[in-house]
């Protein structure tokens, strides 16, 4: 991990590194176009089978069938995406998907709820009365504001109304249709990913940890910290003392607690 390409890049070992690939459709129309440009110059004929010619790939077929707004209604090919990008990235947009797909009749229910709080609030008790009758209540003066000034009911008419789309009977029938929608999804997802485990071959898929950065690497270095045998991974690591890993973090914590408070 410390010795890897983006070290030696870092380090200026290397000017720069890039991963190989298939070209994508615009690179092959490139290419065949300047090769086009060359036989143009030279005066020769343009044989029929040229150095760059359209090629079905991968990265042709995801871009054709998966990465287009033009594609959004459509199923995702996770199949072709698992042999481009490997196994966790298809599983995470195989649950991106999936989550979107279930998340339709949450934002119809919920729509459905607040337009029927909406219609509900010229015929609720507390809102009318607030409303039409509250200019013959005379509140108590807030004192916590500068002033101290007695107020009507009616004044807090609009808050009340706002207050009854997100506090009625329909919110609490959507808090018990999310707590059955979100364990009936966690259930869908588990057969889900098993069925995908199960034809990827992948059922003992361990994750693999983010090597550092090599800017991190390269600090650590210059400041000269203690090393130590890390007992998780078994290598020799810089330990950050304490005062300038965690005490800031405390510091401003509690700073910004004490002074919301």
């Amino acid at each position: 991990v410390d010795l890897g390409i983006d070290r030696l890049v870092s380090e200026g070992i290397f000017e720069a590194a890039f991963p190989l690939h298939e070209p994508s459709v615009n690179m092959l129309d490139l290419l065949c176009q300047k090769e086009r440009e060359e036989f143009e110059m030279t005066g020769t004929s343009e044989p029929s089978n040229g150095k760059h010619q359209p090629e079905t790939n991968l990265r042709v077929l995801l871009t054709a069938q998966w990465s287009s707004l033009k594609k959004m209604f459509q199923y995702q090919p996770l199949d072709y995406i698992r042999l481009y990008f490997g196994e966790s990235v298809a599983l995470y947009f195989a649950w991106l998907g999936l989550y979107t797909s279930w998340l339709i009749p949450v934002g119809l229910f919920g729509l459905l709820v607040f337009c029927l709080s909406a219609i509900d609030i010229a015929d609720d008790q507390y809102v009318e009365d607030i409303c039409q009758r509250g200019d013959d209540y005379v509140m108590c003066p807030p004192c916590n504001v500068k002033g101290c000034k007695v107020w009507l009911l009616n004044s807090s008419c609009f808050a009340s109304k706002m207050t009854h789309l997100v506090d009625n009977v329909g919110t609490v029938l959507f808090a018990v249709f999310m707590a059955l929608w979100a364990t009936m999804f966690m259930e869908q997802w588990k057969r889900y990913q098993n069925v995908l485990a199960h034809r990827w071959n992948v059922a003992n898929l361990e994750p693999v940890d983010e090597p550092p950065r090599p800017e991190f690497l390269s600090l650590l270095d210059t400041k000269n910290y203690k090393r130590e045998v890390n007992p998780i991974t078994g290598r020799e690591e810089p330990i950050v003392p304490f005062w300038s890993r965690k005490l800031p973090v405390c510091v401003i914590t509690y700073a910004s607690v004490l002074f919301g408070v």
